[in-house]
């Protein structure tokens, strides 16, 4: 969203960080119905939140006050998902460590493995049935 911000504006400065942790965590909840209970930690909102390893290279040099502070420029631009050291979901932690705990995640890559080819026979299905003019399927 940052990057693209300013591609259309041709502005380094057109879309600074915060305005993408706003979009991405208020507005985001916003955008689906649900800025009445997700998108804050507030009283009252769903607990969904993720901790963020800092002491990683990629968040380096990491400085959360003062006049050079750059946590908000790190989380968007630097961050990698196995940067995410916890996860939590309506208040229960679903990942601890970077480990999901409430799944086996092997189980859970057979299981998708096992549905792909299905998922691939209804798209060809429906492309027999309705065509694709704009060649976006093939």
């Amino acid at each position: 969203a940052s990057l693209l911000g300013k591609l259309r504006s041709m502005d380094a400065a057109a879309m600074d960080s915060w305005q993408v942790m706003r979009m991405a965590t208020r507005g985001g909840a916003a955008a689906i119905g649900q800025g009445d209970r997700l998108g804050q930690v507030a009283a009252g909102f769903q607990a969904d939140l993720v901790a963020v390893r800092t002491d990683t290279p990629r968040m380096t040099p990491f400085l959360t006050d003062g006049g050079y502070a750059n946590i908000h420029h790190n989380l968007v631009h630097a961050v990698r998902g196995s940067d995410v050291d916890m996860t939590m979901v309506a208040g229960e932690v679903v990942v601890r460590g970077g480990e999901l705990v409430t799944a086996d995640v092997a189980e859970l890559i057979a299981r998708v493995r096992s549905l792909v080819p299905g998922l691939f026979e209804r798209r060809q299905e429906w492309l027999d049935a309705h065509g694709d003019p704009e060649g976006l399927f093939h």
